[in-house]
């Protein structure tokens, strides 16, 4: 079976996990919050089969679902005073890693680096005009959430262990 059909049946396999843990009980996250942890996972799968392997779409697509995933997660689970100032710069931070991503699996095309920086840029610019950015309560926050959802992160490194395994 090819790694990117496995892939993508570990995620969902993953996902029923997490829908029969909601139903116990034994996490409590939102519908928005589960959508956000499906585009983590498939991004994640898509740019694991893809990185190293020349496959520039699949790694592209792979990383902006996965950034999507990360930036749907932060507004289902913090409230923003003007989550419309918010989308300018996610939108340009996830165009900007698609960008970064592809200049790491093909190091000597150097404009790939000058885009990513370009978008990481103007991702930094729009947040600095359009709102207020504090480190110490983005790194509060990011603990947080670490210590909350410790078992997700543990489930995917256990299934790139056996991913690694089957290689």
């Amino acid at each position: 079976m090819k790694k990117k059909y496995w892939l993508g049946y570990s995620a969902v396999a993953l996902l029923l996990v997490l829908l029969m843990f909601r139903f116990y009980g034994i996490f409590t996250f939102s519908t928005g919050e589960l959508f956000s942890f499906a585009f983590c996972i498939y991004g994640i799968s898509l740019v694991y089969v893809a990185f190293g392997k020349n496959k520039k779409t699949d790694l592209f697509v792979g990383t902006v679902t996965f950034m999507s995933g990360v930036f749907l997660f932060v507004i289902n689970k913090f409230e923003f005073f003007n989550l419309h100032a918010l989308l300018i710069p996610a939108f340009l931070f996830v165009i900007a890693s698609g960008s970064f991503m592809l200049f790491l699996d093909n190091q000597s095309d150097k404009k790939l680096l000058l885009v990513s920086l370009l978008f990481f840029l103007s991702a930094f610019i729009f947040t600095i005009i359009l709102g207020r950015f504090q480190f110490f309560s983005f790194f509060y926050n990011l603990v947080y959430l670490i210590r909350r959802y410790w078992i997700i992160l543990t489930i995917l490194l256990l299934i790139v262990f056996f991913i690694k395994r089957e290689d």
